[in-house]
């Protein structure tokens, strides 16, 4: 868990504005809630298959990194259904990488 508020800056129109908080980031530890493994499961048929998970915001949707293709990271509305959109129009772009968007986290 992240302590404060650390925003990003999305491109794009993401969908709760032009900024987001990151809460969490996803580790190694197996069966705590906030491993990348539980994550993938958790998400799994919902969250568009070239997307891996690496953390989340207070509302659980997903910052991810592209695993494959030519997607960069991207931050993932896991409500899309309820606003009209598939899975992938739920998807807004972040960063070119992980380098890239360690580089756009600011705190609050």
């Amino acid at each position: 868990m992240i302590p404060g508020s650390v925003l990003f800056q999305a491109s794009g129109e993401p969908p709760f504005g032009n900024e987001a908080i990151l809460d969490v980031l996803f580790g190694l530890l197996p069966g705590n809630g906030y491993d990348i493994a539980d994550n993938v499961r958790w998400f799994e048929g919902e969250l568009p298959a070239d997307l891996l998970p690496v953390a989340q915001d207070p509302g659980g949707n997903p910052v991810c990194l592209s695993i494959r293709g030519p997607r960069p990271g991207h931050f993932w509305d896991h409500n899309g259904a309820r606003f009209g959109r598939d899975n992938d129009e739920s998807v807004s772009p972040v960063a070119d990488g992980w380098g890239a968007f360690l580089g756009i986290l600011r705190r609050e």
